[in-house]
């Protein structure tokens, strides 16, 4: 071989090796490298007229290449008789790299420690002055919108294509909440979104056991995850706090499960069935102990119940929707207390759509035709109620579900106003405290 061949072999090769996006796959690809770890003959010849290189000029750049290694050629621009694929390989990775550049700011950015919703601060309270406020609204959510992540680039694919639609609810139907994350379940959407309000993120399950959710109408929160009720594929799926599934249970023992709540102190998660008009009862790994209720008017019977809650101190509630009351039942189904009846007065129901207690026993009571929440204390006396139908903070549109979590925040899916709301039930140590701070500012 000619010197003027070497020199024509060494150059093709160095600028190959100096292009940052040829990578050991591709060198092999382009028969440079053997498979079998062997150089080739354009390498050895390479190394032979290689053995004494000059230094590297103007340090590195491009590459990883250190001053210590052998340099094919000296200064840091590519040979002009570099071949053309070299040149388009560099051209593209150069893109390339422009472009994952232009993801890392969000890709990097440490989450917002800081909560959703603030924990003090008045803004809409209920009853208004001069009476004592028990009820604060504290903010609502409707999506990826209420975080600030709509309209964000989330991956490669997407500066190709623009950002995918927000998330956003559809017919929120209930609401389950673990800590700072919030659970929706919405029917319409078919689909149970997670929002963690310390990341200020959300995600969406849409599946379970292989299949799309069908009616996703109900959510509870466990100690390691949470249920999703589906009325329409008649079972109850089991997913870890990340949205992963574990199990189903209940196919074949439902007809059209409706609602659930989880009894801590027993271990047992409560199904409502409207379909039997029962309480089928499950422990933690889906085994069926018990089935309480039946169709009927009489105490510990139903008539189309469509609500569960449960608090300790106060045991299982659950909003019978068609007798038009509620009933506090114990673990064997036995009612101790039921208030209630259909009319427009005070205290009546239209139609009792889901129930849930605070920290002080009180129960709330949200009717999905008065669009409205009652709030009675354990022996069924109405203490207060707030809502009526609109879109203002406190207003509702057939909401669907209640739920209050160990901060007594009052989450309540707002269904066809497509949001949840959430307000804070203020005890008397709350109310004690902001009059103290208040006196002492002033």
């Amino acid at each position: 071989m000619t010197d003027r061949t070497r020199k024509r072999a060494t150059n093709k090769l160095a600028a190959e090796r100096y292009s940052v996006g040829v990578s050991l796959g591709q060198m092999i690809r382009l028969g440079r490298i053997s498979r079998l770890g062997k150089m080739s003959r354009l390498d050895r010849i390479t190394a032979h007229d290689s053995q004494s290189p000059p230094p590297l000029q103007g340090g590195v750049r491009g590459g990883l290449q250190s001053s210590s290694e052998p340099n094919h050629f000296e200064s840091n621009a590519i040979s002009p008789k570099a071949p053309r694929a070299a040149l388009k390989i560099r051209t593209i990775y150069s893109i390339v790299s422009l472009l994952l550049l232009a993801t890392i700011p969000s890709a990097c950015q440490q989450p917002q420690r800081v909560p959703q919703f603030p924990a003090r601060g008045f803004t809409r309270v209920w009853p208004p002055a001069p009476d004592t406020p028990r009820i604060r609204f504290v903010g609502e959510i409707v999506g990826e919108a209420s975080f600030g992540r709509a309209g964000r680039i989330k991956s490669l694919g997407e500066i190709f294509t623009g950002p995918a639609p927000a998330l956003r609810f559809t017919t929120p139907m209930a609401v389950a909440v673990n800590g700072e994350r919030a659970i929706v379940a919405d029917a319409q959407a078919g689909a149970v979104f997670i929002c963690d309000l310390l990341r200020r993120a959300v995600t969406a399950v849409r599946e379970a056991a292989g299949e799309p959710f069908a009616w996703p109408i109900d959510v509870v929160a466990l100690d390691s995850g949470f249920a999703v009720c589906d009325s329409r594929r008649a079972a109850v799926f089991m997913f870890d706090a990340n949205g992963t599934f574990q199990r189903a249970f209940g196919k074949g023992n439902l007809q059209r499960p409706c609602a659930l709540t989880w009894n801590a102190a027993a271990n047992e998660l409560w199904v409502l069935d409207a379909g039997a008009h029962a309480c089928v009862v499950f422990d933690a790994n889906g085994r069926q102990l018990r089935k309480v209720g039946g169709r009927g008017v009489d105490p510990g019977k139903f008539n189309f119940p469509a609500g569960i809650g449960w608090r300790r101190g106060t045991g299982i509630a659950v909003a019978d929707s068609m007798n038009f009351r509620v009933q506090l039942i114990d673990n064997s189904g036995s009612a101790d207390t039921v208030f209630g009846k259909k009319g427009d007065a005070a205290g009546d129901f239209a139609m009792p759509r889901d129930v849930a207690v605070d920290s002080d026993g009180n129960i709330y009571v949200l009717d999905n035709q008065f669009e409205n929440v009652q709030i009675f204390n354990r022996a069924g006396q109405l203490l207060m109620a707030f809502g009526g139908e609109g879109q203002r903070p406190g207003e509702f549109y057939l909401p669907a579900g209640i739920t209050i979590d160990e901060r007594d925040r009052i989450w309540i899916a707002d269904a066809y106003n497509r949001r949840v709301q959430v307000f804070q039930y203020l005890s008397q140590r709350d109310v004690t405290k902001v009059n103290n701070e208040t006196n002492a500012a002033e």
